[in-house]
C-alpha cells in the first residue's frame, strides 16, 4: 500500500481516506526523504500487458480454483448482490441508460470444471432480472468462440493477445445497439 500511496497519493479501496493514511507518516518520509516509490506504469500496474500464456501447472490450479466453487455458498450474499443489481438496473432506466452486463471469458479448463448447478443458479436469477429490466442485456464471455487457453495468462486474466481479442468481440457486441 505505500508505495501505491507514494506514486499516486491514494489508497485504492482501503478502509481510511488517503489523508488519514497520510497523516499516519512524517511529511520528510511522504515526500522522498526515506523512500522512493517503485516505478509503476499506470498503463499495465500488475505487469498484464505481456504475453504470457498458461502453463501446465496453470492449467490443474485453474480446474482445482474451479472445482473448489462446489464447496461454497453464500445465500445472503447471493440475496444482497440481487438487490443491488435491480437497484443499479432500476436507476440505469429512470436516466434511459442501457445496461450491458457481462460475464468476462474464461478457459475452457475452468468452464468444464465449474459447478453446473451454481451455473444454472446464476441463470435463473439472471432470467429473473432481465425479463424485470427489458432494456438490460447480457453478454456472455463463456460462450465465445475464438478464445483458447493461449489467450489466458492465468485463470482470471487474458493475456495481451487475449484481451485485444475479447476487446474486439465486446465492442462489436456493443455497437450493434449503437446503431439502434
Amino acid at each position: 500500500m505505500i508505495q501505491w500511496f507514494l506514486a499516486l497519493r491514494d489508497v485504492h479501496n482501503l478502509g481510511m481516506s488517503a489523508d488519514e493514511y497520510g497523516s499516519m507518516f512524517k511529511p520528510e518520509f511522504l515526500n522522498g526523504g526515506f523512500l522512493k516509490p517503485t516505478p509503476i506504469n499506470i498503463n499495465d500496474a500488475h505487469g498484464c500487458k505481456r504475453a504470457n500464456k498458461l502453463t501446465a501447472e496453470g492449467k490443474f490450479a485453474i480446474r482445482k480454483r474451479a472445482e473448489g466453487w462446489s464447496e461454497k455458498l453464500y445465500p445472503k450474499t447471493i440475496e444482497e448482490n440481487k438487490k443491488i443489481l435491480d437497484d443499479y438496473l432500476t436507476l440505469c432506466e429512470a436516466h434511459n441508460i442501457r445496461p450491458i452486463m457481462f460475464f468476462p471469458p474464461n478457459t475452457a479448463g475452468y468452464i468444464e470444471t465449474y459447478p453446473k448447478k451454481i451455473i444454472d443458479e446464476f441463470n435463473v436469477i439472471l432470467r429473473g432480472i432481465m425479463s424485470k429490466h427489458q432494456s438490460a442485456v447480457f453478454f456472455n464471455g463463456w460462450q465465445i468462440t475464438g478464445l483458447t487457453d493461449e489467450d489466458f495468462q492465468d485463470s482470471d486474466h487474458l493475456n495481451v493477445v487475449g484481451a485485444a481479442k475479447f476487446s474486439s468481440i465486446l465492442n462489436d457486441f456493443i455497437m450493434q445497439f449503437e446503431r439502434k
